[in-house]
């Protein structure tokens, strides 16, 4: 991959399409980002040299948007709601086709029967984290506020029971109170699931979010912004937690200011803490 090559953007929804796209044009990239679902930051055009609206559904028009543009090299990256799929949008034959190809319908199977159809096309989905490298942190509390002794036996919990959600490649958050669980993510989404939570708990809740087991890094990885802390201080989440190098942090010092104003907690975590290693490093 050469700077003067076309690369793919694939963008769905969130913050994280447009920190890419930044990233990728001050390193002399040359980006084709796709829109791939409505919701999608229209910033991205602004960083990017051709931005092409084309739903997710009309797969068809995306491969042949990629091959036109000479595209070898994708990254797929931001939040594409499964309620996209199912939600009556138009749906072209090759996106039918490459979804009757999948194992089953799980994000995992689902996006590798798109990678399986455009590698037969030549085209590679890279790596998330390819040219996003310094967004990740390592273990400690992010926050001037950290978590109550009560909160910490919460985190632990919520650790153990978010890495048997994701196991099972349901969804990646969980939300517990007096280590109950009170909500675990499915197709809705990890904002929806912090507010049924908080709603259920009735506040002063904790929330953890991680990486599957068998994470594919090519999608789909954690991802956490000030938006999500947003939704945290509004509905009453009191700690997030999230597993350290492998989560995505969009705009941390923004992050860190709205979950200090809001004194809410940030937590990385690594594997082990949840049984009883040590809580984290500063």
């Amino acid at each position: 991959m050469t700077e003067s090559e076309f690369i793919g953007l694939i963008a769905g929804n969130g913050a994280l399409p447009v920190e890419f796209a930044k990233r990728a044009a001050a390193r002399g990239f040359r980006v084709l980002a796709i829109g791939a679902t409505p919701g999608v930051s229209p910033e991205i055009a602004e960083h990017v040299e051709r931005f092409l609206p084309i739903p997710i559904t009309q797969w068809g028009h995306v491969v042949h948007a990629l091959e036109r543009h000479g595209v070898k090299s994708v990254y797929v990256l931001g939040s594409v709601p499964k309620r996209a799929l199912y939600g009556g949008a138009p749906m072209d034959e090759r996106f039918l086709s490459v979804v009757r190809s999948a194992q089953d319908a799980s994000d995992n199977a689902l996006f590798r029967a798109f990678a399986d159809d455009l590698a037969g096309c030549g085209i590679t989905i890279r790596e998330q984290m390819e040219l996003l490298p310094e967004l990740t942190a390592g273990p400690g509390v992010l926050t001037s506020r950290e978590p109550t002794e009560e909160e910490w036996r919460d985190v632990r919990f919520a650790f153990r029971m978010a890495k048997g959600l994701a196991q099972l490649d349901i969804g990646q958050t969980v939300v517990v109170k007096r280590q109950a669980v009170l909500a675990v993510e499915a197709i809705e989404g990890t904002d929806a699931t912090l507010r049924r939570g908080a709603q259920l708990g009735r506040g002063d809740v904790v929330a953890c979010k991680v990486a599957k087991p068998d994470q594919d890094p090519r999608f789909d990885l954690p991802t956490v912004g000030p938006d999500t802390v947003r939704t945290m201080a509004e509905c009453g989440v009191r700690v997030l937690a999230f597993e350290a190098h492998r989560t995505i942090l969009v705009d941390r010092e923004k992050m860190q200011d709205v979950a200090d104003g809001a004194g809410v907690s940030l937590v990385a975590v690594e594997s082990g803490f949840e049984e009883g290693g040590a809580s984290c490093a500063s």
